[in-house]
């Protein structure tokens, strides 16, 4: 298990929202697997470690979309209606705390998501050049979920899918540039990131000075962020 200590000249500074802290007693599961600087990770299944949270400013998440891929032995290939309940359970036991809330529903789940909760808007994700295709073509983009209020600018982000060297074997990292513009577009005081993966939006929101909570079920995932967000820390030494 990790533990970095947090230094003075690691503290978020403007738009800290102190409120990503379990409280007093909670231990056990519940424990951080990683903090330092405002940046925790909680190794367990989200909706355990939900109702000890208060609430953030952005609920940001990328859950599996059921393409069957493997995540560390998980293959991601429930029954589409056992899917459609899954992701209604766990959106609607943390959602109502957020400010503003953004989903990657990936492509083929909207009439899942859409009956869940009707969203503020769906943005788009151009991603030029991606290999993956469908019966129409070239994968070239995806749509976010968003729930909030109104945001400025356009409702498109560009940023291109390309190997991340530093995420493991994690088989669809987002790329950095994707989440770190998703994190200024909101203008996040606070984030939670229900499934952290390789620990991307930690580590953007690190770079951004944005306190952040992520969490993960697999503890090699939560070792391959923990190394991401630790070496960096390593680097300022």
């Amino acid at each position: 298990m990790w533990r970095a200590v947090a230094r003075q000249g690691d503290l978020p500074t403007a738009g800290a929202v102190p409120v990503l802290r379990l409280p007093a007693g909670v231990g056990g599961a519940m424990t951080p697997y990683y903090e330092a600087g405002g940046i925790t990770i909680y190794h367990g299944d989200c909706r355990e470690i939900f109702s000890a949270l208060t609430a953030t400013d952005l609920l940001l998440a990328d859950p599996p979309y059921n393409y069957k891929l493997n995540y560390d032995g998980y293959t991601d290939d429930l029954p589409r209606d056992e899917y459609a309940r899954w992701c209604a359970d766990w959106f609607s036991q943390y959602s109502g705390l957020a400010s503003k809330t953004v989903i990657f529903p990936g492509n083929g789940n909207l009439d899942i998501w859409l009956p869940i909760k009707r969203p503020s808007g769906i943005g788009c994700w151009y991603k030029p050049g991606n290999p993956s295709s469908s019966s129409v073509g070239f994968d070239e983009w995806e749509p976010w979920l968003y729930w909030g209020v109104r945001l400025g600018g356009s409702s498109v982000i560009r940023a291109t899918v390309s190997k991340q060297g530093d995420t493991g074997d994690h088989p669809c990292p987002k790329p950095m540039a994707l989440i770190s513009m998703l994190l200024v577009k909101t203008k996040a005081t606070s984030v939670i990131d229900p499934f952290l993966g390789s620990g991307t939006t930690l580590f953007a929101a690190k770079k951004l000075g944005i306190p952040a909570i992520g969490i993960e079920q697999s503890e090699k995932y939560c070792e391959i962020a923990a190394n991401r967000l630790s070496q960096e820390v390593m680097e300022l030494v």
